[in-house]
């Protein structure tokens, strides 16, 4: 996704479970700059401009889509802790 434009690339499977089929649908790019990470008793989602793009682009596609699963994989990998310094876990 360039700035200004709204195509979104994507990879589409198909899977089954009992007698329903469902598809996940996932960048066709992993996120770079995307991560979640883990502060005390809360959770802390950090993203930059395009790819908070990316992913407002797909919640309107889970928003309108019954059968799809999106799937967002994010970095996990601790960093400092912005307001303390220290690791997060």
């Amino acid at each position: 996704m360039r700035p200004g434009d709204r195509r979104v690339r994507i990879a589409v499977q198909r899977v089954r479970l009992d007698d329903r089929e469902y598809r996940v649908v996932r960048p066709a790019r992993p996120l770079k700059n995307a991560s979640l990470r883990q502060m005390d008793d809360w959770f802390n989602f950090i993203v930059d401009r395009m790819e908070g793009r990316l992913m407002g682009a797909f919640w309107l596609l889970a928003a309108r889509s019954r059968r799809s699963i999106i799937y967002l994989p994010t970095r996990t990998a601790p960093c400092p802790c912005p307001c303390t310094g220290r690791r997060c876990s």
